[in-house]
């Protein structure tokens, strides 16, 4: 299969989503305005020598895919040696910070996406070459220390839900969820009317009516605010599971042992973060977690 790709013009710099042929050693730029309204300006520095050949591509998003939901990553950039049949492959994307779940989430899709794209139109290209990957982030501001606690939360969210799948738990919470849902988007349509019952996943409005239900807040910022407080007592309830109050004003917290299944009686009067959400008048913490003194 041949690799489709125009012929870098040194004369001209390369428009984006296109990949570009790179035949002789040169130095591109790449831009990318961030949203405060600086400038990020990265180099890359290709040395081509005979028997190599480059490519590159800004933005890369092949033809035949539609822009609608593509995601695309800022550098592809590519170098092929034929005569010792290897090919170095470089995804890389500009950040102005590195330092939040929805960044990194996002940073995975775009890899995501360059990968498939590189895969079907570079790599199927050059079968039995031996790869040499690359993925990374070009950033000024990296958080490592908020990067590192994100990590260990996903680690341990993990275990938790391993450990839900293995007691059954998690079976029950994905039923009464799918309750939940239905009786909120019953609510939306009686509230809004027929016409809108349909392309609710699509919809910012019902996405903000469906926090203020489940959390009693419109905001999601407000959803992730962190408290901290003191628990006051611990106790077994009638079907034989942990329930507390964590000290709060002006009225102490409920928590419960299936928002929170790491918590034991050990909890009383120790301190703790957590979260609050809220159901119509009702608040319960939820990602309790002890708090080192």
């Amino acid at each position: 299969m041949a690799i489709k790709a125009k012929k870098l013009n040194a004369s001209k710099l390369p428009g984006r989503t296109e990949l570009y042929e790179v035949g002789s050693s040169c130095e591109l730029p790449v831009e990318e305005k961030q949203k405060d309204g600086s400038l990020d300006r990265v180099i890359l520095i290709y040395c081509v020598e005979k028997g190599n050949i480059g490519y590159f591509a800004k933005e890369y998003r092949p033809i035949d895919v539609e822009k609608t939901g593509a995601k695309v990553i800022d550098i592809t950039a590519v170098m092929l040696d034929c005569g010792e049949k290897c090919v170095r492959w470089h995804l890389y994307d500009i950040k102005d910070t590195l330092a939040g779940e929805n960044t990194i989430v996002k940073l995975y899709d775009q890899w995501s996406f360059g990968l498939r794209y590189l895969q079907k139109n570079i790599l199927d290209g050059v079968t039995g070459y031996r790869v040499i990957p690359d993925l990374g982030v070009i950033t000024r501001c990296y958080d490592e220390r908020r990067m590192e606690r994100l990590r260990d939360d996903y680690d341990e969210y993990c275990e938790r839900l391993l450990a839900a799948l293995k007691d059954g738990k998690l079976e029950q919470c994905a039923l009464e969820a799918c309750q939940k849902f239905e009786e909120i988007r019953a609510k939306w349509i009686r509230v809004k009317g027929e016409h809108y019952k349909f392309g609710v996943k699509d919809s910012a409005e019902f996405r903000r009516f469906l926090i203020k239900e489940v959390y009693g807040v419109s905001d999601e910022r407000d959803v992730e605010k962190l408290y901290v407080g003191y628990v006051r007592k611990v106790n077994l309830d009638e079907h034989n599971t942990l329930f507390g109050f964590i000290e709060h004003s002006p009225n102490n917290i409920f928590f419960h042992e299936f928002d929170n299944p790491d918590m034991n009686r050990s909890y009383v009067g120790k301190k703790v973060s957590y979260k609050i959400v809220r159901n119509g008048n009702q608040e319960r913490a939820i990602n309790v977690r002890l708090v080192e003194s």
